[in-house]
């Protein structure tokens, strides 16, 4: 049974991959740091704890200890930051979830997932290479596909228009209840919930 699937004595760790600093704060590419940073105000949850590769916070959502964490690396190196904090609670790489933008799902869409390739995003790339594992959960965010192919690297470190950013914001807020769900209710629950809304 996947960790995810039942309340367990383990943290989950929540991580929102994204850039630091403010250049990329609005960025495609923060997408999944702008979802853990929404989750953890929905729970009033604070990023209290820093370190050299990422901030996190602690606390406890329906009896189950949550951890959300941020990186403090570049997307392209965030496995280091996944390292870290497995490496600091001793948990399986199965016990994180992982937020993170798409270009492969339209604008606005979530999907979920258990496991599986990188889909060509650097960040979760950047964790399968650091922890020689694709084994863990991750909740992806359509950003859709810039209008020129050869334009993915301006796409995901652009801004999105103030029409995608509306489509955005509802995106985020169905992320936090995405993965009030798993806690509540388990992965795959969920996943037949919100993969089937999208």
């Amino acid at each position: 049974m996947h960790p995810t699937d039942q309340n367990t004595q383990s943290p989950l760790i929540i991580f929102g991959i994204g850039n630091p600093g403010e250049e990329y704060a609005k960025s495609r590419h923060n997408l999944g740091m702008m979802c853990v940073q929404n989750f953890a105000k929905s729970h009033l949850l604070k990023f209290t704890y820093s370190s050299k590769y990422t901030r996190y916070g602690k606390g406890i959502i329906c009896n189950q200890e949550i951890i959300v964490a941020r990186p403090k690396t570049f997307v392209n190196e965030c496995g280091t930051a996944i390292i870290y904090l497995q490496q600091k609670f001793l948990i399986p790489y199965s016990n994180f979830i992982i937020l993170v933008d798409d270009m492969d799902i339209p604008c606005g869409k979530i999907r979920i997932r258990t496991s599986g390739k990188s889909g060509g995003h650097n960040g979760i790339r950047s964790i399968i290479d650091k922890t020689g594992t694709d084994q863990f959960s991750r909740i992806r965010i359509g950003i859709g596909h810039p209008p020129e192919k050869n334009n993915s690297i301006n796409w995901v470190l652009g801004d999105p228009s103030s029409q995608e950013s509306l489509i955005l914001k509802d995106a985020i807020a169905t992320t936090t209840k995405a993965i009030t769900s798993i806690i509540k209710h388990g992965i795959k629950p969920s996943m037949d919930i919100f993969n089937q809304k999208n």
